[in-house]
């Protein structure tokens, strides 16, 4: 780094920009199994160096690199957390002694810091690039384990301020995702911020011309046979082949295992770049068609289709269970839900479209093929407890009950973690497991990058029990324990994702593994590691029952194509977007 400060020294400070962030690029992309003492040597020497340069007030970042620094927001923080800094305290304070500019403050300044500053101070002078940096913090703030994290996540989305800008795409989605996750009683009051905030910045679409009553447009990325969402979903649509003209629009760049044959036709709508003002092709993919019907499977899951949610495709608008959260105050006109996993007097609360409840859980349970053996229990001193949660679905009120859980059970335990980290997480993974560990202890747990789904299924099949995440829950979690022949234990609440886990729990017989409340949840968790027998009884009971029988029995898809037909002939009278009763198919 000597060449840096001779670069300090004479002021050139559009060379000193390039390097620091082509050394924070290089160690990023550096890889390792792990961080030893010698790789933790080199990267403490590398933070003193980066921050004696960045936060020396002789260094001005050129506007053009702003940007860049910005976007390397969460390297900076999860590079600090692997070394002996921890975090970037110290240095945010010293930036703010010097009343530094706020690029230089955002660039150091993240969710993981316990320095808090005021956000609307923040956005006063640079607005545009103060929203890039909030959009940002979605990486920052994984898993929100440690109380601390977790309350500075829900206050950054909490008070997010009302001079956001949409100027990215990274910033159309901005806590979208999730704020299901982190405030699900409270992301109304978000997400129509956030939805204000694309409506005023973005160029939006709208349909015109006439329009086809048997034709229907479905929009997502996801619709290939490993998605969840083509799994859950896909057996309702192919009702719909042969009474209505389908259009899939695919969203980014086509992936070759995307399953086209229920389709008529094919549409690319590219990535969002410049979200001002779309291009020639984005332009041509969901405009001047004839579609009467624009449905979104998972509105939420990717940028694209919550600006699409923006937009009015089609005279009727409708979205589904594959990200199973209101957009509150987007342009999607009926939520297709489940009479089995939604509260009817509870629609006006938790959604803004009419809600439309379909016979039984509003997703099709599909059974794996996937070979897979039940293997003897690599570790007989210890109760191994699968926790296949994403990184987003762990809370610190999660990590908190697994620590009462250590502490109250009398039998040693492992909760093993499956969740979805990969190789660009490899300077967070530290950094999540000390958050952990602070709390479990080291050895009370293990933490699971992605593999393959044989893999994962192997890995299940060595637990004694799983636990379903909670406030989120897990659909395919669920079908995936049951297969592996391992009992699950699920909370229920009052949203479709902790409910119809619960209910998939019902139809396999195993209502008793069902519970409510925090206390209940804990309970029958204890039960099940102390007690061996009940364990064992409730994997006889899986072993000998058909579940693939029983949690598809009585299954009606064709409930979608009447509902569809209802809709399209009773839009006008239906008055979407007003507060309404669920509407209910027979």
């Amino acid at each position: 780094m000597q060449e840096c400060y001779s670069l300090l020294s004479a002021s050139r400070h559009d060379a000193l920009s390039s390097r620091l962030l082509g050394a924070l690029v290089t160690f990023r992309e550096r890889e390792h199994a792990g961080i030893n003492n010698r790789i933790r040597d080199e990267l403490n020497e590398f933070m003193q160096d980066f921050f004696h340069l960045f936060c020396n007030p002789d260094f001005a970042i050129p506007p053009k690199d702003a940007p860049k620094f910005i976007s390397l927001n969460s390297t900076i923080a999860y590079l600090a957390g692997c070394s002996v800094v921890i975090n970037t305290d110290s240095w945010l304070r010293t930036l703010c002694e010097q009343n530094a500019p706020v690029e230089k403050i955002l660039a150091l300044y993240s969710l993981r810091n316990r320095f808090r500053l005021p956000l609307q101070e923040l956005f006063r002078e640079k607005p545009g690039l103060a929203s890039h940096w909030y959009a940002m913090q979605t990486f920052t703030a994984l898993p929100p384990a440690q109380p601390w994290l977790m309350e500075n996540a829900r206050a950054h989305y909490r008070d997010m301020p009302d001079a956001y800008q949409v100027v990215s795409p990274g910033t159309v989605s901005a806590g979208y995702f999730d704020i299901t996750y982190l405030e699900p009683e409270d992301e109304r009051s978000y997400k129509q911020k956030l939805n204000r905030a694309i409506r005023r910045d973005c160029e939006m679409l709208q349909w015109s011309g006439q329009r086809n009553p048997r034709s229907l447009a479905v929009i997502t990325r996801r619709w290939f046979p490993g998605s969840a969402v083509y799994r859950a979903l896909r057996p309702y649509l192919e009702t719909l082949v042969g009474d209505y003209r389908l259009t899939l629009v695919h969203l980014g760049k086509m992936n070759p295992a995307i399953d086209t044959s229920m389709f008529s036709s094919i549409r690319t709508f590219p990535r969002l770049q410049n979200v001002r003002q779309l291009n020639a092709e984005q332009r041509a993919a969901v405009l001047d068609q004839d579609w009467t019907v624009a449905y979104f499977p998972d509105v939420g899951m990717d940028v694209e289709s919550i600006y699409l949610g923006n937009c009015r495709l089609a005279p009727v608008q409708v979205m589904g269970y594959g990200h199973p959260a209101s957009m509150h105050g987007g342009q999607i006109d009926y939520f297709m839900a489940g009479e089995d996993s939604e509260i009817p007097e509870l629609a006006d609360r938790y959604f803004s479209e009419r809600l439309v409840l379909l016979p039984g859980m509003g997703m099709i349970p599909v059974w794996p093929t996937a070979p897979v053996e039940k293997q003897s229990t690599p570790d007989a001193g210890r109760v191994l407890i699968n926790c296949p949660w994403t990184l987003m679905k762990m809370n610190a009120d999660l990590i908190g009950l697994l620590k009462e859980i250590t502490d109250a059970c009398s039998k040693p335990v492992c909760f093993r973690f499956f969740t979805d980290l990969d190789k660009a997480d490899q300077w967070a993974r530290p950094v999540y497991w000390q958050d952990i560990a602070e709390i479990l202890g080291e050895d009370n747990f293990e933490l699971h990058g992605m593999m393959g789904y044989r893999k994962f299924l192997a890995e299940m099949a060595k637990g004694d029990i799983s636990i379903v995440p909670y406030p989120f829950g897990g659909f395919n979690t669920v079908i995936d324990s049951l297969y592996v022949g391992v009992p699950a234990v699920v909370r229920e609440g009052t949203h479709g994702y902790n409910r119809f886990p619960c209910a998939l729990l019902r139809k396999a017989g195993l209502g008793e593994v069902v519970t409510h409340g925090h206390s209940e949840f804990r309970k029958k968790i204890l039960a099940l590691i102390e007690d061996k027998v009940f364990r064992e009884s409730l994997a006889e009971q899986i072993g000998r029952s058909d579940l693939k029988r029983d949690i598809t029995a009585n299954l009606d898809p064709a409930a979608f194509r009447r509902a569809i037909n209802h809709l399209v002939a009773n839009h006008e009278t239906l008055k979407p977007g007003q507060p309404g009763a669920p509407i209910h198919i027979e």
